[in-house]
């Protein structure tokens, strides 16, 4: 009966076992279920069983849609358009992130045409392999384009951040 602020109603299930002869070390916390108000599983840690993971897959699909973790970083030389693919797991990965979004910009009036000549680009996809963001940089500029393709341009305020970002696409793609 945990209610979310959208009045969404879920449960929480526990399977746990206390003593299990015939296999004795399966003793404790054994599955977790989230279930929706119709007690269909909406997520499950632990163990899954045949075609459990896929029905809950299908139920999810809505869901999956809005997982928004980030699965890969493509970087792209705008010289050669050489790229390397950064995938989660990589610990790169985390760190480019950061450093994307810690850098300090002010928005300015930029345009289109100040991008077609750039030093490198981030890509930014989830891991469904959608745009999450990207980032165009020259010139201690950044244009940002979100997942809706909408392009926001920056001059980069904190030149240091934007330095390492430029030496690490370097190492990976010149």
């Amino acid at each position: 009966g945990i209610k979310t602020n959208q009045e969404e109603t879920f449960r929480i299930t526990i399977i746990r076992r206390v003593v299990d002869d015939a296999v004795p070390q399966a003793v404790g916390l054994e599955k977790i279920y989230l279930q929706d108000g119709d007690y269909k599983a909406k997520a499950v840690i632990g163990k899954t069983y045949r075609g459990e993971e896929t029905d809950i897959r299908q139920q999810n699909q809505t869901v999956d849609a809005d997982v928004d973790e980030t699965a890969s970083i493509i970087v792209t030389n705008g010289q050669t358009d050489k790229d390397k693919v950064l995938q989660n797991g990589n610990e790169n990965i985390i760190y480019v992130e950061n450093l994307l979004q810690s850098m300090n910009m002010t928005p300015y009036e930029g345009n289109e045409e100040e991008y077609s000549q750039y030093d490198y680009k981030f890509t930014v996809l989830n891991r469904k392999n959608q745009l999450k963001s990207m980032y165009t940089m020259t010139n201690n500029h950044c244009c940002i384009t979100d997942k809706d393709y909408k392009d926001t341009y920056y001059t980069i305020d904190d030149t240091s951040t934007y330095n390492e970002l430029i030496e690490f696409a370097k190492s990976l793609v010149d």
